[in-house]
């Protein structure tokens, strides 16, 4: 039997039967649901369900409100923090860097391309897609599949401009053409210009057009260099010889005399071109001053006397071009005034043939003594015969050192060291005519004299040498003295030596002393071996005719050991130097140029006073820079800081008004 309960509806009142043991019911009258609670009690409780569904209703809709403001709240976060990622790479250097390197690049690959050198163009081209995509993967237009790839990329791309650095220099060295040792072979290899500008390229080969002299006054043409009268064709310099049909000598120093005459013809047709290619560093960049040699070294221009009728043009014989230093070719000499060529030196008379010379021998046609470094003798005649004809091969070998690397200005040996010419004399009337001698022309050179040198044994064994003795202008230190290896040039050795112009040295210089050539005022070249690792303090101070500085190997540079070379022109500083010490390189007022590549430590005052400088880019080596570095930089206009953890210290680019961004 079934037992019921009796509960009321909540809504309507009304008294419903329940089975006993039951949890819920709905009312017959109302429809209401109704839950019971306590049986015993008969407490029951009315759930309007479609109100509770309702507010789970609501909850979930404000749950799902939450969360879309939450994702909102995170992409606009990640939309801030990636336009700020874009802005300061934007604003970094490595951003304009990638641009920079970009067109560079591109230009490099074309360049290389169109030129043949097919494995540069790849290089660069992979270059300039390298920092395109670094520069498109900084600023997000293209999605990074890892974290810093963009600086992958870029790194990746620098690391090629050495790769593309050594093919380009292969490929140019491959370009080369060669010539054959035979002693007849007549090679032409200058490239062609159409221009009388240079052609600029990055390996440091300039092709030039020779311009045209017919009908140019003398005394329009070029400049005093030194022993000759020179035109200019890039850093090139080619001599002016000067040949007239009655065999007068006119005297290059004589403004006067050379306005007296005009050129009718020339041994170079106008328009040929003129190669000259630039010195290398240790990483095989070129320097901007430094020529290792050049096709054309001379020029001889048939002249008249101005007024006069043009008399008829001499058939010149064309001098083969030289296609690289050790293959040259023997000038035509004939019909010139033995006073227009050559040099005095302290064995006779020489003649330049690139890093070489060759002795000239004369022999008079009556037999009569001819003193080579005589000016008024020589210009008393002129050239019928030589020994050795014109465009024979000179051949040169230059000398190695312990790595096999040629040294770029000692001769081992060359085929030809002598020419011995057959002269006559001018006429007495033309002798008379010609004007009296004006200062120290080509041939009127003081003769080189040769110092004897002093010299110690140090502790272990090895030679030092101390200084000089007697008059001279000329010092070769020689790689050994009594079997002793010649390893260092003392303090002081040469100071003061104002008549020294020219320092040979053969030997292996493991340091160069303090103030060793202070105030050699008329040393013009210095070659610093590889083997030396010191300069040392004031070791060049006031050498003020220096004008270049060949430092080969990784010395570290001394205190003031360069202060005043007003005449120098570029400062390469390689990759294990590690200090340039202080003042070292101050008032060097002609400085136009500064690498610098590996150094750590650069002292105070380095290079301030450098007035010529208009850019400086310090590496990420450089860990410090000196008080007062730049100070008085008057031009500098650009600075490159590339590591920020550089230390800079106080005033280091002071007094440079045109630098807008100091570092």
């Amino acid at each position: 039997m079934i037992s019921m309960v009796s509960v009321k509806c909540p809504d309507c009142g009304a008294t419903l039967s329940i089975e006993e043991g039951r949890q819920n019911a709905f009312c017959t009258y109302c429809g209401a649901k109704v839950i019971i609670q306590n049986e015993n009690e008969r407490i029951y409780r009315h759930v309007d369900e479609a109100r509770i569904k309702e507010v789970e209703a609501h909850k979930e809709i404000r749950l799902k409100e939450l969360e879309l403001e939450e994702a909102r709240r995170i992409k606009q976060a990640e939309k801030q923090a990636h336009e700020e990622k874009i802005q300061q790479y934007k604003s970094s250097k490595l951003s304009k860097w990638s641009i920079a390197f970009f067109a560079i690049c591109l230009l490099a690959a074309i360049v290389s391309f169109s030129n043949g050198k097919v494995l540069a163009g790849i290089v660069a081209l992979v270059q300039t897609i390298l920092f395109a995509g670094s520069w498109a993967m900084g600023m997000r237009i293209v999605r990074e599949k890892r974290p810093n790839l963009y600086l992958l990329f870029a790194i990746a791309g620098f690391v090629l401009i050495i790769i593309f650095l050594k093919v380009n220099g292969q490929s140019t060295k491959s370009n080369k053409p060669t010539s054959s040792t035979n002693n007849t072979s007549v090679v032409n290899t200058a490239p062609s210009s159409n221009s009388n500008s240079s052609n600029s390229s990055d390996d440091g080969v300039y092709t030039y057009a020779i311009r045209n002299y017919e009908g140019q006054n003398l005394a329009s043409i070029g400049k005093l260099d030194d022993h000759y009268r020179v035109d200019e064709y890039g850093r090139g310099k080619l001599r002016l010889v000067y040949c007239s049909l009655d065999g007068v000598f006119i005297d290059c120093n004589d403004e006067e005399q050379l306005k007296e005459y005009y050129v009718v013809g020339q041994s170079i047709p106008a328009g040929s071109d003129i190669v000259v290619v630039h010195q290398r560093n240790s990483r095989g960049e070129p320097y901007s001053n430094l020529i290792d040699y050049q096709s054309e070294e001379e020029i001889v221009l048939q002249v008249a006397k101005v007024g006069e009728e043009a008399p008829d043009k001499i058939d010149f014989m064309r001098i083969q071009p030289a296609p690289d230093r050790r293959t040259l070719y023997i000038r035509n000499y004939v019909g010139r005034n033995i006073a227009s060529f050559g040099e005095a030196s302290k064995d006779g008379r020489i003649d330049k043939y690139g890093r070489t010379e060759v002795r000239l021998s004369f022999a008079s046609e009556d037999g009569t003594y001819i003193d080579p470094n005589n000016l008024e003798i020589l210009r008393q005649y002129i050239v019928v015969d030589q020994d050795v004809a014109p465009n024979t091969v000179l051949n040169v070998q230059f000398q190695t050192n312990s790595k096999g690397e040629e040294y770029d200005n000692l001769i081992q040996s060359q085929n030809y060291e002598v020419i011995t010419l057959t002269v006559r004399r001018l006429s007495d009337e033309t002798i008379a005519e010609m004007p009296d001698l004006l200062g120290t022309s080509t041939a009127a050179a003081e003769a080189a004299a040769e110092m004897e040198l002093t010299y110690r044994v140090m502790a272990n064994g090895k030679v030092e040498i101390t200084g000089f003795s007697g008059d001279g202008n000329e010092v070769s230190i020689p790689s050994k003295i009594e079997g002793r290896a010649v390893v260092r040039i003392g303090d002081s050795a040469f100071e003061n030596c104002e008549s020294l112009r020219s320092i040979v040295i053969w030997a292996d210089i493991e340091e160069i002393g303090d103030s060793a050539f202070k105030n050699c005022i008329v040393l013009k070249v210095i070659s610093i071996p590889n083997e030396t690792t010191i300069i040392g303090d004031h070791a060049f101070e006031g050498c003020t005719a220096l004008e270049t500085a060949l430092i080969w190997g990784d010395p570290d540079i001394g205190d003031y050991a360069f202060k005043g070379c007003t005449a120098l022109t570029e400062i390469s500083i390689s990759n294990d130097t590690k200090r340039v010490g202080a003042h070292a390189f101050e008032g060097c007022t002609g400085v136009t140029t500064i690498l610098i590549w590996g150094v750590e430590t650069i002292g105070d005052y380095a290079f301030a006073g450098c007035t010529g400088i208009t850019e400086v880019s310090i590496p990420h080596d450089v860990k410090s820079i000196g008080k007062h570095a730049f100070d008085g930089c008057s031009n500098l206009e650009s600075v490159i800081v590339w590591d920020d953890a550089t230390k800079i210290g106080e005033d280091a680019f002071a007094n440079c008004p045109k630098l807008k961004e100091k570092p």
